[in-house]
């Protein structure tokens, strides 16, 4: 943690640190690397970071409307790729799952109620 006053903390530091923990996380580190489900935790994790990486880049360009509006269009496509079974295996799937989980939790904390208006839209998907 470092001591900058909450008052100029961004949803840029959000994000970054969403990256550091997706990217440092060791929770899982006492599990079997033959374990059917480290697999899917890195295909999930992937997609975190997938998402996070692209986010951090558009919060640095675009203004609010423009970023809500890109990724919740994004949103409404993956969810009807979602609603077809539009994947070619389980890891995209995981990916999938990654990805939106990371968008979810990050237009969550622009506007809370993006979290019920779009878990509905994965509901089976999310972990």
């Amino acid at each position: 943690m470092n001591h900058t006053k909450l008052s100029s903390f961004t949803i840029i530091d959000v994000i970054e640190r969403q990256i550091h923990f997706v990217e440092a996380n060791n929770v899982f580190e006492d599990l079997s690397v033959e374990d059917l489900h480290i697999g899917r935790l890195r295909n999930f994790q992937t997609g975190q970071l997938l998402a996070l990486r692209n986010m951090l880049s558009d919060v640095m360009e675009m203004n609010e409307n423009q970023f809500l509006d890109k990724y919740l269009t994004k949103m409404d496509d993956l969810n009807e790729q979602y609603k077809v079974g539009n994947f070619p295996s389980r890891s995209q799937a995981d990916q999938l799952n990654g990805y939106t989980t990371a968008v979810i939790n990050i237009l969550s904390c622009i506007d809370p109620e993006f979290y019920f208006a779009l878990e509905d839209y994965f509901e089976g998907l999310l972990y």
